[in-house]
Formats: C-alpha cells, structure tokens, sequence
C-alpha cells in the first residue's frame, strides 16, 4: 500500500509539536465517522476509532504499549479486520477521478492468470467500494503487508517462506543483492503486462515484503501459532 506524503507526516516526522495520542488527529476524524458504514461493509477498526470511543491507558503513561494508543500516520491508509474471517487488511481511500486506472490495473494483476504467476510481487485486491456522498472517492482493500524483518521471525514456516522467495531470485551471493532481484522481477513482470508503476523506490533490504496475521499493537506476536 501507498500514501503520498502530507503535512501532518512532516509534523510528525520534524517533532515540532508533540503528539497526543489520546485525542484523535484531525486526519484520524474521517475514519472514525465511518467506522460504522465500514462495519456495514465488512471491515472492522480498532477500538481507536470507535465513535464512543476513551483511551485505555488513563493509569498508564505509555500510550505506545496498548492497541488503541497507536494513530496512523498517512490520512489515506488505515488498518481494519475483515468480520468474516478475522484477517487483517489495509484500507486505502483514493479518489477515482485523480487516479482513474488504479483499480483497473490493480485487479488486472489480481486476476488470473496473473494473480498466481510466480514473478507477480503486485500486492493482491480483495475489494473495492465506493464511498457515499463523496465526489467518486472510494476505498481499496488489500492484504496488511510489513517488512520481512519486522516483526522478527519466530517459527519455522515464516523462516522457510521467507528463504523461498529469496532462492526464487536465484541470486544467494549476497542476501541483498537477492532481494534487489526479487524487487527487479516483480517491477519488469509489470512492464511485460504493458504496465509502468511510475511511482516505484528500491529499498535494497526493504524490498520485498510478506503479509502477517499479527496484531497492529504488538508487531512481536505471531497471531497464527500454527504458521
């Protein structure tokens, strides 16, 4: 998922002013007011953004520890959980009118035959819906990604996933060098589909990334003991 910078991530990022993480951001207000419409939906927000909602951490002075003490940083990106089965998904508002193609191209690549092509590292679309009373905003529904050291590996079958992906770039001379690879292939598996990202950064160790069911509060913890 991706987000344009705005000026409250500056705010954040320069510490001019510090934050409050009782009360709500002015951009955390939009979610908030339909988390009740994205309930109807199918997707559920944390505690945060609950209309009644009060910090748990009144006795506590460390916010940063309990779940709802966690704001988000990009207006447009919000983590939820998908009510039927409890997965943990990312929610993007976009406005189809500034980015006309992107839920084309997106579930162009979602689709099969692409969607299992071995050298597809396009991040899958579960849904997309319109936003009411909005002048053709709507949002996008995709898996909540994180990257691959964070948090750390803790069982086996995260271990063995990760080194499948790294052997599929079939270049183990360097760990790094593998995964550049890995990001290379995904991005001229688009340009082969006829499709140019034209917003893309290679972040040589930060490049390839898995989805985890783990909690938004407590990125340590492995939801699925099973994994």
């Amino acid at each position: 998922m991706t987000s344009s910078a705005s000026p409250t991530n500056e705010s954040l990022a320069s510490g001019e002013e510090p934050i409050d993480s009782k009360k709500l951001l002015p951009h955390e207000f939009w979610w908030r007011d339909h988390q009740p419409w994205l309930a109807e939906k199918g997707y559920m927000l944390r505690p945060r953004y609950s209309p009644d909602w009060e910090p748990s951490w009144k006795d506590h002075q460390f916010s940063w520890f309990f779940e709802d003490g966690k704001f988000t940083i990009y207006p447009q990106v919000m983590d939820a959980t998908r009510i039927s089965d409890d997965a943990l998904v990312g929610l993007k508002r976009f406005s189809r009118k500034v980015h006309p193609h992107e839920t084309a191209i997106g579930l162009y690549f979602s689709s099969e035959p692409l969607a299992s092509h071995p050298r597809n590292r396009c991040a899958p679309i579960y849904d997309v819906f319109d936003i009411p009373d909005t002048d053709g905003e709507a949002i996008m529904v995709m898996p909540l990604l994180r990257e691959f050291w964070d948090p750390r590996m803790k069982s086996v079958g995260e271990a063995v996933e990760f080194f499948r992906q790294i052997f599929e770039a079939r270049l183990l001379s360097s760990p790094t060098r593998a995964l550049d690879l890995t990001f290379a292939q995904g991005l001229q598996f688009m340009h082969q589909c006829h499709v140019a990202h034209r917003s893309v950064i290679s972040i040589p160790d930060a490049s390839v990334y898995q989805p985890l069911n783990t909690r938004f509060s407590v990125a340590e913890t492995v939801k699925d003991p099973t994994l």
